[in-house]
């Protein structure tokens, strides 16, 4: 997921894809712009938050990622999904610290 990351970083840059979200949601630029950040980019966040072994601070991080990058193309129902996740997560945390089962 990492190296997936770095590709769509740089995919960026070298597009210099900074302001195609600006562009009219019509515009072959914000089209491939939505699927490359609001499809790939977001979906590596979330697979990288919950397939490694990570600190769950780093995990919400990514997971925080996903979800702002959801809100910024108006992908509310997803947005929401990963809400919950963040949410789930902390629940299960907690009741893992104070040695409750699931």
């Amino acid at each position: 997921m990492n190296r997936l990351l770095s590709i769509i970083d740089q995919t960026k840059k070298d597009l210099k894809m900074s302001r195609w979200i600006h562009m009219p949601h019509a515009s072959e630029e914000y089209k491939y712009y939505k699927i490359l950040c609001g499809t790939l980019e977001a979906f590596a966040h979330m697979q990288f938050a919950t397939s490694l072994d990570l600190t769950e601070d780093v995990a919400v991080g990514h997971l925080k990622k996903a979800r702002a990058i959801y809100n910024l193309f108006g992908m509310k129902n997803e947005a929401q999904n990963i809400d919950t996740a963040i949410v789930s997560m902390f629940t299960s945390s907690k009741q893992i610290a104070l040695g409750c089962k699931t």
